[in-house]
């Protein structure tokens, strides 16, 4: 699906007065920093996706997006083997299958739509801001070396490339998430 189909579903906003059927909403809070250190405190085991530095209005997607990207990652994002970094549809599903059974009250179909693409979305995205922090000499974000930014990037182009490998696989336990919800 080429960028231009599915970019502007992420970006539009409506307000609660006329939201035209088929948008996807903004939520009145979302997280929009979801990933591994927030729930694998101690123990390893999920104590809760919310570390509260950066609730925001936003789009759901954005939340579910990085939640997978980060958790479906079974390197993590710090690895070094960047060559071996895969999506884990099977972490996805129960990733997926717990946040849906709470979240298909307020999801809409076209939220459900957009699923896939901002998983996709998500992991590119951060890759792409590694990359740029990289070429601007490692400004934004904390570095152990001078190269830390560039393996990042690659790590999370590497998971671009996986996600979009499992794209079908996906989008499948996507729409068996809708079906439960029906």
């Amino acid at each position: 699906m080429p960028l231009a189909t599915w970019a502007p579903a992420l970006t539009r906003t409506a307000t609660a007065r006329s939201r035209p059927e088929g948008c996807v909403r903004t939520q009145a809070a979302e997280h929009l920093d979801v990933g591994w250190p927030a729930f694998q405190e101690g123990t390893g085991r999920a104590i809760s996706l919310v570390d509260l530095d950066t609730v925001k209005p936003g789009l759901i997607h954005y939340d579910i997006g990085d939640c997978m990207r980060s958790g479906c990652n079974p390197l993590g994002e710090e690895t070094e083997q960047w060559e071996a970094v895969c999506f884990d549809p099977e972490i996805g599903e129960a990733i997926l299958t717990g946040y849906l059974t709470q979240a298909r009250n307020f999801l809409t179909a076209a939220d459900y739509e957009y699923l896939f693409d901002s998983i996709r979305l998500l992991a590119f995205e951060l890759g792409v801001r590694f990359f740029t922090d990289h070429l601007s000499g490692n400004v934004y974000f904390k570095v152990r070396h001078p190269q830390h930014n560039l393996l990042r990037a690659l790590v999370q182009f590497k998971l671009s490339e996986s996600i979009e490998a499992h794209e079908t696989d996906i989008r499948n336990i996507i729409q068996s998430m809708v079906s439960r919800a029906v």
